[in-house]
């Protein structure tokens, strides 16, 4: 079954779609700009770069041939509760990594469930996430102001 093969065991062309498909997804994925040195987008593309090219630069052998000297290993696929890096995933769970990163960009989970409107106005502070929202979006558009005087030294 092809989706419990390694993706660094996969032909070339096989990984270069996986490659091109995360790159695509991670595209439309918006810059934070409160970290914009520091987001989501920039670290995944980090990492896919780490793990997936250097799949994509090496003269590879289509067919998988067994090396002289296997490592022992308890297990042949990861676990879910085990952090593994993109070539470790099947392809499989690559498909499904990628078809959650599709359904965050699609908002699916805000779409299939809305918060009500007791949950956006509390009775106590109704417009607390409104002001909030547009404190973030301030810090966003300003620039910071440097350190003063007190702040440097306490």
């Amino acid at each position: 079954m092809a989706s419990k093969v390694l993706v660094s065991q996969l032909p070339t062309g096989e990984i270069r779609r996986l490659f091109q498909a995360f790159q695509t997804h991670l595209a439309k994925w918006p810059r934070d700009p409160l970290r914009p040195d520091q987001d989501f987008r920039t670290a995944m593309e980090h990492r896919l770069n780490q793990e997936l090219g250097p799949l994509l630069k090496e003269d590879r052998i289509t067919t998988t041939t067994p090396s002289p000297n296997p490592a022992p290993t308890t297990s042949t696929t990861p676990t879910s509760t085990s952090v593994c890096t993109l070539d470790q995933l099947t392809l499989g769970q690559a498909e499904e990594d990628l078809k959650a990163l599709q359904h965050l960009l699609d908002n699916s989970a805000k779409q299939q469930y809305p918060l009500s409107d007791t949950m956006l106005k509390p009775r106590m502070q109704p417009n607390y996430y409104q002001d909030l929202i547009s404190e973030l979006d301030r810090i966003a558009v300003e620039p910071p102001k440097p350190p003063g005087f007190f702040q440097r030294w306490f």
